[in-house]
């Protein structure tokens, strides 16, 4: 969303699965919830909002994923933006500068203020596709059994028809 000017040269590489901040910190807001830190190439200010999309897997599906920025001068994670993790995996967070960065995953959308105290308890080792799938499988489960009805009723319609088909030529 460039808004005015021209724009520089911005490296836009982007490190995923990154160190740069500390354990605490992110424990703080993540709890044993997924987290990811990634670090943006790019020193400071960008100048207009961008848009970085990720993969967080399809496990990940329909949780929501929380943006935070690890302020070095405070010391302190800052909440920036959330959005719900797309059925392919993918998440798109807006940016205006380039940093340190945490994405912390959850069931809900929180913004950041609440803590992990207010956040369902999910272990970091791929629980949350579990509760995803369980509503996916749940309208999975009745639309198979009702093809499978389906299925079945035509297959014996088919075979009786042809039971009677038969049953006819013979006689004549």
């Amino acid at each position: 969303s460039v808004k005015d000017g021209e724009v520089s040269d911005i490296d836009f590489s982007v490190r995923i699965g990154t160190e740069e901040i500390p354990e605490d910190k992110v424990d703080s807001i993540a709890g044993e919830k997924y987290s990811i830190q990634i670090s943006l190439a790019h020193e400071g200010e960008f100048g207009f909002t961008a848009v970085l999309s990720l993969d967080l897997g399809r496990e990940n599906a329909g949780l929501y994923a929380r943006l935070f920025y690890y302020n070095e001068s405070t010391g302190e994670l800052e909440f920036i933006c959330k959005d719900q993790i797309a059925e392919d995996g993918t998440v798109s967070l807006a940016f205006t500068h380039a940093s340190d960065y945490v994405i912390a995953v959850d069931i809900e959308a929180m913004d950041g203020k609440e803590g992990v105290d207010n956040t369902p308890e999910t272990p970091r080792t791929g629980d949350y596709s579990i509760i995803a799938d369980v509503k996916e499988n749940d309208e999975a489960t009745w639309i198979y059994k009702l093809v499978i009805a389906v299925g079945t009723i035509v297959v014996v319609a088919g075979f009786g028809i042809i039971f009677i088909w038969k049953k006819k030529k013979e006689e004549q």
